[in-house]
């Protein structure tokens, strides 16, 4: 099973808003509610598919936030 439109860009959603309530920018309230589309995305799914669009979330993230190295 793979992940549908919505889980994309839910798992996608999530990771920009966490990833941009880091500094520089003074936007830390944000990650107060970056999560929530992430829940949303893994609301009633098995575990399994829960796995792929954790993955999604996580790896994305990691991208954003590895700019400083650059």
């Amino acid at each position: 099973m793979s992940l549908t439109r919505r889980e994309w860009i839910l798992s996608l959603l999530s990771a920009a808003l966490l990833a941009v309530a880091f500094p520089p920018l003074p936007t830390a309230p944000l990650a107060w509610v970056a999560l929530v589309p992430l829940i949303l995305a893994l609301e009633g799914r098995s575990p399994r598919h829960a796995l792929k669009i954790g993955y999604v979330f996580g790896s994305f993230y990691h991208l954003a936030t590895l700019y400083w190295i650059a």
